[in-house]
């Protein structure tokens, strides 16, 4: 495997990503996730296993998040949600552009997940809210 340095791998991946994903919001979404994608030689995608005792998708993996309060754009639900679920730092992270929003079919919320490069990988989850964070290769 060809070794790449941490600081040259980031902007491999920053260039690559930014090849695919939106650069723009386009349409009308009611929630925002954070698809945090750790800085790494071997990049990570964290993932949450939602507390059981949630009203809405209880036990289930999600990325971390929730429905954008009056005023906020969704790039600051994503990172305001990331920091309450797992203690990520906005400024730990780097938004770099936008994933096609989807629909919860179940609950009919239009979610706008947002990408973002994270530095460092220690986490501070909120036991009311996440019951388990996953983390695991970007491959």
């Amino acid at each position: 495997m060809l070794y790449i340095p941490k600081v040259k791998f980031c902007l491999v991946l920053k260039q690559r990503l930014q090849e695919i994903l939106d650069r723009d919001i386009n349409k009308k979404t009611i929630a925002a996730v954070l698809v945090p994608i750790l800085n790494e030689p071997d990049p990570k995608v964290v993932m949450i296993i939602r507390s059981k005792d949630l009203s809405r998708s209880a036990g289930h993996i999600a990325f971390p998040g929730g429905m954008i309060e009056h005023g906020e754009s969704p790039v600051d639900t994503a990172l305001r949600e990331v920091e309450e679920e797992l203690g990520l730092k906005k400024d730990r992270i780097e938004v770099i552009g936008f994933l096609s929003p989807r629909e919860v079919r179940q609950y009919r919320i239009k979610i706008c997940p947002v990408v973002g490069i994270v530095e460092g990988s220690h986490f501070e989850p909120d036991g009311k809210e996440v019951s388990k964070v996953l983390v695991d290769s970007l491959k």
